[in-house]
């Protein structure tokens, strides 16, 4: 494979190096974009050549899935690959095709998850959302990583995406919380909870109930009637009129 990084003439003289086996070390300068059917391509800069949009590094989807699965793939990041030289039109396209094409030899740290809010669903569970995903493994022990003021304690941690919901104690009724959470916590990525947005406030659920059905067909003056609802540990026998 030819070493070209340092070739100035890669788009100049591009009749040269198309569907040459080359090797290239480059950084990216912008965001992937569709670059035929399976494919996408972003602009980058080698040692010899920076703004010119028509060297692009050209992948196949699932290679950049791949890639931004561990990395992140955003501008900055500087890759090394061998493979082909690709051309589309005057576009010079450096190609890879697999893991064993290309490198990730450095890139931005990741941001951080930052906390968006928490919810009560119900006396017992708790769903704290983020702006990102949340890595499962990294929670651990659940009254390690979340806090509560006043403390509640903590049986079980489940992750849903950019949402961890918490099965707590009992909630005291209508009570004003805090969670927090520790910067153990992390992104898929690897980057902890951002400690300028690690907590929320939400407040417990009343001992009020609502009405959830009605067992009886016909309601009538001084008759009674079976409810179930929430907040009710069994159907009760509610008289209606006087």
């Amino acid at each position: 494979a030819q070493e070209v990084s340092n070739a100035a003439d890669l788009v100049d003289a591009l009749d040269d190096y198309e569907s040459e086996l080359i090797t290239l070390t480059c950084t990216l300068q912008s965001e992937f974009a569709f670059a035929g059917g399976g494919h996408l391509s972003a602009v980058v800069s080698t040692a010899a050549i920076s703004d010119n949009s028509d060297l692009r590094l050209r992948i196949t989807d699932s290679l950049r899935d791949s890639l931004a699965a561990k990395n992140n793939l955003v501008n900055g990041c500087v890759l090394s690959l061998t493979g082909p030289m690709w051309r589309f039109r005057g576009q010079a396209q450096p190609s890879a095709y697999s893991l064993d094409d290309i490198d990730v030899d450095d890139c931005p740290a990741p941001p951080s998850p930052r906390v968006t809010g928490a919810a009560a669903g119900s006396r017992t569970e708790v769903t704290i959302s983020f702006d990102m995903e949340i890595d499962a493994e990294s929670i651990g022990d659940p009254e390690a990583a979340f806090t509560f003021a006043p403390e509640l304690g903590i049986s079980e941690a489940s992750v849903q995406g950019d949402q961890v919901i918490l099965a707590t104690e009992e909630q005291a009724p209508g009570t004003d919380y805090t969670v927090t959470v520790a910067d153990s916590v992390t992104s898929p990525l690897g980057s902890g909870v951002d400690p300028e947005a690690n907590s929320a406030s939400f407040t417990s659920m009343g001992s009020g109930f609502s009405i959830s059905s009605v067992d009886y067909p016909v309601i009538a003056h001084g008759a009674s009637l079976q409810i179930t609802g929430n907040q009710l540990s069994s159907a009760s026998e509610v008289t209606i009129g006087g």
